[in-house]
């Protein structure tokens, strides 16, 4: 099979997408698949292609703040799309979010090549507020996702969010996000903790993530046990309300921000901590499709405690992986860190229940076998 990817969010950029999308590939290729790779021209892209095995053909975003600035950006990526479709032929295009990938897919390929599109959650709501624009991209998601021949939902809360806008649900499959697995040994980090007792989130600082709601937990937390540690790695728009909420609930020795961290530190952090949390909130256009971070943690050893929000839930088998409370609820938050901060042999029991469940279901390779077996299957139908 021979598939073009197509992105705007790849590496050497970091986050969630950017992450499915390298290992994706990486491993489509791995299992038979003649991958290409239509991405972002990004600094440091160079250095980081000339490192993989991948055939990978860079786009530039340029400047886009105007409509027609906007507009003229499009018509080129559709012009770069076609040549690429002209000079690789591909079976299929697999596109990682609907706007724009997706609808410059429809576009492009003009029924010649068949596209799939993946949906995570939140870009399927953002859509813009004044009239005459929200209508048309209405009008242009409708199309897109009638015209996809498959969509690829990262969660079962995603899926019902795709089958809310029309689509068919015959036509919306679901296959979650992976992880890299790695041999490390789980109990490494706990040796280094010393005294401390560390909780960690690991996670863009933006209101749906919910961090406020470990920082009002913490008192009570402390009450009990007086030498809890919250580290908060990742940055965002929410790093100075956060910083004032700490200083106003008196937490600085007990609130580490952490900032913007590498691959090697991020899974130190990781490996050093207790509990990792996840206490998202959700809206009807604001939701946390899955969680990536939590998979990692799970992958790590590591117990998990999330709230009933977006799609985190689908990664936590209650009780036996982690804990799930209800969101915006820091007394529930807080007597869930406490029961298990108190029982460390049944969090190291869960710790080691997650990361089976991630061997055995969220395997980087497993995801991408399930994509391929899926694109194949739609291709033979028809």
């Amino acid at each position: 099979m021979r598939l073009l990817l197509f992105t705007t969010q790849f590496p050497p950029d970091v986050g969630g997408v950017e992450t499915m999308s390298w290992q994706l590939c990486r491993q489509f290729q791995a299992q038979g698949a003649d991958v290409t790779v239509l991405a972002p021209d990004l600094a440091g892209a160079a250095e980081f292609d000339a490192g993989q095995n991948l055939r990978i053909k860079r786009f530039s975003l340029g400047e886009s703040k105007t409509t027609f600035a906007k507009s003229k950006q499009k018509r080129n990526l559709i012009q770069i799309l076609r040549h690429c479709i002209d000079d690789w032929r591909p079976d299929v295009i697999l596109c990682t979010e609907w706007d724009p990938c997706g609808y410059l897919a429809s576009l492009a390929a003009r029924r010649r090549v068949p596209y799939f599109l993946i949906a995570h959650g939140m870009e399927l709501m953002q859509i813009p507020r004044s009239f005459p624009a929200r209508q048309s991209k209405v009008l242009l998601r409708r199309q897109t996702f009638k015209n996809a021949r498959r969509i690829f939902a990262v969660s079962s809360f995603t899926r019902e969010r795709v089958l809310a806008l029309g689509v068919p649900g015959e036509k919306v499959s679901v296959i979650p996000n992976g992880v890299e697995v790695s041999n490390g040994s789980m109990s490494a980090g706990n040796q280094r903790n010393g005294s401390k007792r560390i909780l960690t989130t690991v996670s863009r600082l933006v209101p749906r993530k919910g961090h406020d709601a470990v920082l009002r937990a913490m008192p009570l937390i402390l009450e009990q046990i007086p030498n809890v540690v919250y580290r908060i790695v990742g940055s965002g728009p929410e790093r100075d309300r956060l910083q004032a909420l700490t200083g106003a609930l008196q937490l600085q020795s007990n609130v580490e921000f952490y900032g913007e961290v590498g691959d090697d530190e991020r899974e130190r952090l990781l490996g050093e901590c207790d509990i990792f949390l996840l206490p998202t909130r959700e809206t009807p256009t604001d939701f946390e499709g899955l969680g990536i971070a939590v998979l990692e943690a799970m992958q790590n050893g590591k117990p998990v405690i999330v709230t009933r929000a977006g799609g985190v839930p689908e990664l936590v088998d209650e009780g036996r992986t982690g804990i799930v409370v209800e969101p915006d609820n820091h007394q529930a938050l807080a007597q869930a860190i406490l029961d298990l901060l108190k029982s460390p042999a049944r969090a190291r029991e869960m710790g080691a229940n997650a990361r089976s469940m991630v061997e055995e279901r969220y395997r980087w390779d497993t995801i991408a076998g399930r994509y391929l077996a899926e694109i194949e299957s739609s291709l033979s139908s028809c």
